[in-house]
């Protein structure tokens, strides 16, 4: 105990007016603290969207779901409860939007997608309730609400191999963020450690 109140005392609240050429109250070491917590927070809801994700296409691709004729309910899936499973396909961001589709909820052409977009900057002479209206109008259009008592998903055959090189990158496994996110943290501490020798040095050279 002892040991963490001398490190948060004696580097954590490490302040820049502590040395001579510095002006100025900021804890540096306290702002890289948040900085990191930021980045570790990320390394692992990103790991842990990927590693549902993965969950989702090993099922899909486990019962051969490709192409609409084939697509199955989360219900078929044995996936009807998880809560994460939902968000994950109510959110569908980067390669899993392309990769899992929903039959009912049919992907837009690209023609159609690019008329949507287009007609979002026509709204902006439109006053705010009405442009609310027809905002959230077309963002149903380009994300249909999903019914996951109904609605079946399938990997589209073109997509198969991408899903599989999804499946097998080991970078997006949650055990990969946990590294990451231990690297950061060793990282924070070494530079924290080396905070004031690096200040001191600094303020010496800016003295002269």
């Amino acid at each position: 105990m002892n040991f963490f109140k001398k490190f948060y005392k004696d580097f954590i609240c490490v302040k820049l007016s502590d040395y001579a050429a510095f002006d100025s109250d900021l804890q540096i070491n306290k702002l890289l603290f948040f900085v990191s917590l930021g980045l570790i927070a990320a390394c692992l809801v990103i790991s842990y969207h990927n590693g549902v994700a993965t969950l989702v296409l090993k099922k899909l691709i486990r019962i051969e779901a490709f192409g609409e004729e084939n697509s199955k309910t989360l219900a078929d899936l044995n996936l009807g409860d998880s809560r994460a499973v939902k968000t994950l396909l109510r959110h569908k961001q980067g390669a899993i939007k392309s990769i899992i589709l929903t039959k009912e909820a049919k992907s837009l052409t690209y023609e159609e997608y690019t008329e949507l977009e287009k007609s979002k900057k026509m709204l902006r002479g439109l006053d705010r309730e009405e442009k609310k209206k027809k905002l959230s109008e077309i963002n149903e259009k380009l994300s249909p609400t999903l019914d996951f008592e109904k609605d079946a998903f399938y990997i589209p055959k073109d997509k198969k191999d991408a899903a599989e090189r999804f499946i097998s990158d080991k970078s997006t496994t949650f055990t990969m963020g946990l590294v990451y996110s231990g690297i950061i943290l060793i990282s924070y501490v070494a530079l924290a450690l080396l905070m004031p020798t690096l200040l001191s040095w600094i303020s010496g050279i800016i003295s002269k």
